[in-house]
């Protein structure tokens, strides 16, 4: 066969860009593997065209990495640092594995639509890999993928793997068997401890380190040894050793489910199929240990404003547990309901989370009037807390919650405008004023057209002019003010509508 593949036309390898096995290797494998002359000559185009791509927008979010690969004596570009490196490392530990070549190009692949037409296209896969009697296409796929892709595109399990039926059905057409490499997470380990295992391939052990390593090998075939045991069984015994063994297959272990630096944890064994099996068991067990929950507590996806007031709500229901307040109806209630999640192992905090982000009644609707009201001090009469807050619907208490840096100033700035007694005779004349302009339109209210309002209310109130000045034009800023902040608190009001009506009818449609 080798003689007669030399007289087919076959496509020119650049073997100094890519390195991997001279054409003579190719052919001879070729021959074992009993490939045809079609069968040679498409995959010596994959190999020709290997490595050219650019990265697909299915891998924009993967970080490239340039792979020099003792095997190949070449650099190889991966289009992904975690699970086809991880790939890489396995091959390049793999003795079965002569060479391998990256992003080979598949053209022709047919696939048939739902409608049952066919569908023709060219897909690039990850490995082609060279072994001593076959060549393997190999696709590289997060377990996760996987699973949201099962059943979609010829995607689907096959005995304890994974296969895709286009992709296989085209390789096997060309004389390649095709396989899906599986990462399942969490991966960490594994990928540190074949970076660690690829290090110690091009700093080969010392006459010493190789004589501990045989009696290691020979202390293996009868029992296993964490590294740690065997470092106090056998005296210059070290993670470099071991990590060379693991290399080179002359032992196995843990690999996958425990970190290379734990060495009492980390298993060494002279029987693979006894590593694989000790392996996966403490691999089930990592995952169990640290998945997440199906459903995630509300906390941990709360909004910051959600967040800020379960902290002082929880910090009310401390204290009420404390006996330092009795508490409103409503707040005992929030103190049984605490209660009850602990109680059920949820967090605190989860039961003092609100609603308010969800809400049309945010801060940004509630303090503006109070701050811009207090902008303005010094030039007009302040009416007092009690005042604005019923004009803006919301109590006191809210108020100070939602903002009580500015609910403070605001107080302060309010008692300390003027005396007591002349504060007293410029909230009655302040009353008066707004008596009069309440019917007006707060575009057209303004002083040039209240020019006449201190007068008036020097008379109606009675107060002096000075006291009935600084009333009347406060009243007027307050009625604009006022005005603006009712027509942003409607606008608020239909938008929390809305959001309950959404909400109401997603929830009958999910019923």
């Amino acid at each position: 066969m080798a003689a007669t593949a030399l007289k087919v036309n076959l496509p020119f390898v650049d073997e100094e860009r890519l390195g991997g096995l001279e054409k003579s290797q190719r052919l001879e494998i070729y021959e074992r593997a009993e490939c045809s002359r079609f069968q040679i000559s498409q995959i010596e185009a994959m190999v020709a065209d290997s490595g050219l791509r650019l990265v697909g927008k299915g891998a924009l979010n993967n970080m490239r990495t340039r792979f020099v690969s003792n095997k190949n004596k070449a650099v190889r570009l991966i289009e992904s640092h975690t699970c086809e490196r991880t790939y890489a490392y396995r091959l390049e530990f793999d003795p079965g594995v002569v060479g391998y070549y990256v992003q080979p190009p598949c053209r022709g692949i047919e696939r048939t639509n739902e409608n049952g037409a066919r569908h023709v296209s060219h897909a690039t896969l990850d490995f082609l890999v060279f072994r001593l009697d076959c060549i393997e296409l190999v696709e590289c796929k997060t377990e996760a993928w996987l699973e949201a892709h099962e059943g979609k595109d010829g995607w689907h399990r096959e005995g304890d793997g994974w296969t895709c039926d286009p992709y296989k059905q085209w390789a096997e057409a060309r004389g390649l068997v095709f396989r899906v490499f599986v990462l399942t997470e969490p991966f960490a380990n594994q990928l540190r401890t074949s970076e660690a295992m690829y290090a110690t391939m091009d700093l080969p052990l010392t006459r010493e380190e190789l004589r501990v390593a045989e009696r290691a090998i020979a202390l293996l075939a009868k029992k296993p040894y964490s590294i740690e045991d065997m470092g106090e069984t056998l005296p210059g015994f070290n993670g470099r050793i071991a990590l060379s063994l693991l290399a080179q297959h002359k032992c196995y272990g843990l690999v996958q489910s425990t970190p290379f630096d734990l060495p009492q944890h980390f298993y060494l064994y002279s029987d693979q199929e006894q590593a694989g099996l000790a392996d996966a068991q403490a691999f089930s067990a990592l995952r169990t240990t640290i998945a997440q929950p199906a459903d995630l507590d509300p906390l941990t996806t709360a909004s910051a404003t959600d967040l800020k007031f379960a902290l002082k709500r929880y910090e009310i229901v401390q204290r009420i547990e404390a006996g330092l307040e009795k508490g409103s109806v409503r707040m005992r209630k929030l103190v049984a309901k605490v209660r009850e999640a602990v109680s059920q192992g949820k967090p605190a905090l989860s039961a003092c989370l609100t609603q308010y982000a969800k809400s049309g009644n945010r801060e940004s609707r509630l303090d503006p009037m109070a701050k811009k009201v207090l902008a303005r001090r010094g030039r007009w009469y302040m009416p007092s807390m009690r005042v604005l807050t019923k004009d803006i619907g919301v109590s006191a208490t809210r108020l100070k919650d939602f903002d009580p840096e500015t609910y403070e100033a605001y107080l302060g700035a309010y008692l300390r405008q003027c005396r007591p007694a002349v504060r007293y005779t410029r909230g009655v004349a302040f009353a008066a004023a707004r008596k009069e302009i309440e019917g007006q339109n707060p575009t057209t209210c303004t002083h040039s057209r209240m020019w006449w309002l201190p007068h008036h209310v020097e008379k109606v109130a009675p107060v002096n002019l000075e006291d009935a000045y600084y009333a009347s034009y406060g009243a007027v800023v307050y009625w604009r003010l006022l005005a603006h902040a009712k027509s942003h608190a409607q606008g608020a009001v239909a938008a929390k509508e809305d959001i309950r009506w959404t909400e109401s009818a997603q929830a009958a449609i999910a019923a």
